[in-house]
């Protein structure tokens, strides 16, 4: 056992005499598992930034903006319809919904319609308030039908259901896939620098074989299998 001690130590004093090599096994774990601290780490809690442009100013029109203005994660920004090119190129906006005129009429037939929604980053991020919108949206219209042209049935049933009274409770999950792919990414970045460390070992082995310093260490008590106990020790 003293033997393999006496080898190990030696090994990592020629191993560290290279100050390379000290950043290499010392200081790039810890500066990979900072990486994916930083990479993974953190809130990753996304606010989606929403302009609205209101062309119709009818009371169902301003509504809907309410709606959106109550969804979690979203702002809402009230623009003017000229102003839309410049906040979603700068990208202050994410995207841009535009209530034209005859909006409020259109859903009031039960055909919605003079509705624009502006965005240059895709599905992916617009997904989410397009779906809760033309939810409430086929709402109203819904609500419309079943009125079959009443006027007063219609702001009836439309003020029960802005009144509703039912709530929806929503949890929010953690997301372990961050951790799984810190994880991963550790595990990753320690595995490679330990098959740098071998390589580097396996270069050091055939070495001292060179200099056949191996060869007087096997003329010693110490043998083969102690040698390579040791190299795989250090390793």
């Amino acid at each position: 056992m003293r033997d393999i001690l006496w080898i190990v130590q030696n090994t990592l004093r020629v191993t560290f005499r290279k100050k390379k090599n000290i950043l290499l096994y010392l200081f790039m774990p810890l500066i990979g598992i900072f990486i994916a601290l930083m990479a993974y780490g953190g809130d990753q809690k996304m606010i989606l930034h929403v302009g609205v442009v209101n062309q119709d100013k009818a009371e169902i029109t301003a509504d809907t903006i309410q709606f959106l203005a109550g969804l979690e994660n979203v702002k809402i920004t009230e623009l003017e319809a000229g102003q839309v090119q410049e906040e979603i190129v700068s990208g202050k906006l994410d995207s841009v919904i535009t209530f034209e005129k005859g909006y409020s009429d259109s859903v009031l037939a039960g055909r919605p319609d003079h509705i624009q929604l502006t965005s240059i980053k895709g599905a992916q991020v617009t997904g989410f308030v397009k779906s809760y919108l033309y939810q409430y949206i086929d709402n109203i219209s819904t609500i419309s039908r079943a009125a079959d042209g009443n006027q007063q049935t219609f702001q009836q049933m439309y003020q029960d259901y802005q009144q509703s009274t039912f709530q929806l409770s929503t949890n929010s999950l953690a997301d372990t896939s961050r951790n799984k792919n810190m994880t991963n990414q550790t595990i990753g970045f320690l595995i490679m620098i330990m098959l740098i460390s071998a390589s580097n070992l396996s270069e050091v082995i055939l070495l001292e074989k060179e200099k056949r310093t191996y060869f007087r260490l096997l003329s010693t008590p110490i043998n083969a299998r102690k040698y390579l106990l040791a190299n795989v020790l250090v390793n």
